[in-house]
């Protein structure tokens, strides 16, 4: 047994080295490289947070936003996850974004599950994706949020350039005669506090 101790000793101080320089290398990289998301004053305007806005759909009812965007993994967390390869981080990770939303009106509520990307040359561009929770729409013959194509953000309000789905009889339809489809309403909002 004292045969091996020196080796397992030697094993934890190795393993205790590559997560004391992993955390700071991180941390370095979270503040310097992923502003939008990381800093050290405690009062900086981050894109991560509630939001809220209001909005018309293409069909003129009149909806509100709620948005949040949840705070990303560290980048020491990103590097140990098993998404990242041990000889290739995957820095793709380090720009995507997740959160929920939820649109409230007069038809009735609308939840959705959230994605997206930072954009890698101006962290004040974004991108978004909007799923129905479940898997399944809860109000027939409604426009539904789908994607954000342009979105930006800063200081205390954020703007997203709204792309809608139709859903109706169980499935979701598209018609490029139909003007509505044509619509993209930029949908301002403003953040909340906690």
């Amino acid at each position: 047994m004292k045969r091996y101790g020196w080796k397992r000793e030697l094993a934890a101080v190795l393993v205790a080295v590559v997560w004391v320089v992993t955390h700071f290398a991180g941390r370095f990289w979270d503040l310097h490289f992923r502003q939008w998301a990381f800093s050290d004053d405690s009062r900086a305007l981050l894109l991560p947070g509630k939001w809220k806005g209001s909005f018309i759909d293409p069909d003129g009812v009149k909806k509100e936003m709620a948005l949040e965007i949840f705070p990303p993994p560290t980048a020491a967390e990103v590097w140990l996850s098993k998404e990242s390869s041990r000889y290739r981080p995957n820095f793709s990770l380090m720009r995507e974004l997740k959160g929920k939303g939820t649109v409230l009106s007069k038809l009735g509520k609308e939840a959705y599950r959230v994605e997206g990307m930072v954009d890698e040359d101006d962290d004040h561009l974004f991108r978004l994706s909007f799923m129905p929770v479940g898997g399944k729409y809860s109000i027939d013959r409604d426009f539904y949020v789908s994607l954000v194509e342009k979105g930006n953000w800063k200081n205390n309000q954020m703007q997203l350039t709204l792309i809608f789905n139709y859903y109706i009889d169980g499935g979701t339809r598209w018609d490029s005669a139909d003007p509505r489809f044509d619509q993209h309403p930029i949908l301002t909002l403003t953040r909340q506090k906690e």
